[in-house]
């Protein structure tokens, strides 16, 4: 029955198949597969050894192939990774900063810094006074920039956006 089921189930069809079935034990070193939990798509991770069943004869009918989960090793691969990387970032910001006295020196430096990081179209400098966010640097790289701005290394005071406020009730005004 499971040599059946597993003829079926695994077919002649792909590589990794037909070296089994030629007799040829296979190991997959890992693949991601996609699953849904509680209606949240999640991502898990798995190795595969597929070796081959033989009847009395030698010849394979079927393929066993043993599973196992490596989602937990992944996962706490990605978190060590992307700490490294936030420690990195830390790094070069504290050196970016450390030198400058000026506040919006800091402030430009300080948005960057972190756009460049991010990779982002976008980063701002805030300052909450009530219930507003008053922008005083805005950083926004390459052609992204010149559509919005024009060329230049930092915005105008007077710009909208780097001297515009958001209100909680009104959305932007500008000073």
């Amino acid at each position: 029955a499971f040599a059946q089921s597993s003829a079926k189930t695994f077919p002649k069809t792909t590589p990794v198949h037909d070296r089994v079935w030629k007799g040829e034990t296979v190991t997959d070193d890992g693949f991601m597969f996609s699953v849904t939990s509680c209606g949240e798509p999640k991502h898990a991770w798995f190795s595969r050894m597929y070796a081959p069943v033989r009847d009395e004869t030698g010849q394979v009918i079927a393929a066993f192939v043993i599973g196992q989960d490596h989602t937990t090793r992944k996962q706490a691969e990605a978190a060590v990774a992307l700490a490294a990387q936030a420690d990195a970032f830390r790094v070069r910001l504290s050196d970016a900063l450390r030198m400058l006295t000026d506040p919006r020196d800091i402030q430009e430096t300080a948005a960057r810094s972190l756009g460049e990081h991010l990779g982002a179209v976008r980063a701002h400098f805030a300052q909450i006074e009530g219930n507003s966010l008053v922008y005083e640097r805005d950083y926004a790289p390459g052609t992204y920039r010149e559509k919005l701005f024009g060329r230049g290394d930092r915005l105008p005071d007077t710009h909208p956006a780097a001297d515009s406020r958001w209100d909680a009730a009104g959305g932007y005004r500008t000073r």
